[in-house]
């Protein structure tokens, strides 16, 4: 055994634990995100219908104010049901490459503040672990490559 090789398998042990919890974790993110779409529709519905409902004699910079940030939630609403149909139409391990859908910084800090780690007995959960294990050895290579020494031929 390589002085190397315990260094090795730690950091891919390490990579193999933490890529097993991402299926556990993107599920719970696209949860998250269905229950935040079905806030912003309600709040977009409420939007609308407050400004409809405003009489002509209400000021129309607060209208004004109103529809602006209507447009607002009406943008991040769309984006949020962008995301959420990307991720759900991606399977646990191909959401790891449809990671740019997981933008929404609030709820990702919610949800790692929340996530319980589970063991990795979904076949998705083994395949990540076996990836990340893979990343880690090789990482751990990588890094380890300058302090090799060379032997002379």
């Amino acid at each position: 055994m390589t002085p190397m090789t315990p260094f090795r398998l730690i950091l891919a042990l390490i990579f193999a634990s933490l890529l097993s919890q991402f299926p556990s974790f993107s599920d719970q993110y696209v949860e998250r995100l269905g229950a935040e779409a079905a806030v912003l529709a309600d709040q977009v519905k409420d939007f609308d219908k407050g400004i409809r409902t405003a009489s002509a004699s209400d000021d129309t910079a607060i209208i004004d104010r109103m529809r602006a940030h209507m447009k607002q939630e009406t943008a991040r609403l769309e984006t949020t049901r962008d995301d959420l149909e990307a991720l759900s139409q991606s399977g646990p391990v191909a959401r790891i490459l449809d990671i740019d859908h997981m933008a929404d910084l609030a709820l990702l800090r919610e949800n790692r503040l929340r996530f319980e780690p589970r063991l990795p007995v979904s076949n998705a959960g083994l395949v990540l672990a076996g990836l990340g294990f893979v990343l880690g050895w090789l990482l751990a290579t990588l890094i380890g490559s300058p302090f090799r020494r060379r032997t002379l031929a």
